[in-house]
């Protein structure tokens, strides 16, 4: 995807125009390093992570990293998002708010990760 200037119309059109259903949008096979469409393909990555946090449809992820990150189910998906590298972290924020908002909880090893790096900001 390619910037849009700020046009909304035009930022509608062309995610409406590139949208894949998440069963067929492979973000590892995206090049993530363009810099360009960031909001659009943030949200993208993010309905990615919602759908496959949601159902229990299996996902092949690449070869070069470990089968035990893709046996993960429903929320623990984002780990999925934080292998993408890139903007990761921007990723993550958006679908792990959105997998909050769809009613899922987060395990408690995450949710213990998060609190002991709240507690190193600190």
């Amino acid at each position: 995807m390619d910037v849009c200037d700020y046009d909304i119309d035009k930022s509608l059109k062309r995610f409406a125009e590139s949208w894949q259903h998440p069963t067929v949008f492979d973000p590892f096979q995206e090049d993530l390093s363009n810099g360009g469409g960031h909001c659009l393909r943030s949200f993208e990555i993010a309905m990615w992570g919602l759908y496959y946090a949601t159902h229990d449809d299996t996902f092949a992820g690449p070869p070069s990293l470990p089968e035990s990150v893709f046996e993960a189910k429903g929320s623990d998906r984002i780990g999925w998002i934080a292998m993408l590298g890139y903007d990761a972290d921007t990723y993550c924020a958006i679908a792990g708010a959105m997998m909050a908002a769809a009613g899922l909880e987060f395990s408690d090893e995450l949710s213990r990760y998060v609190t002991r790096l709240e507690l190193l900001v600190q």
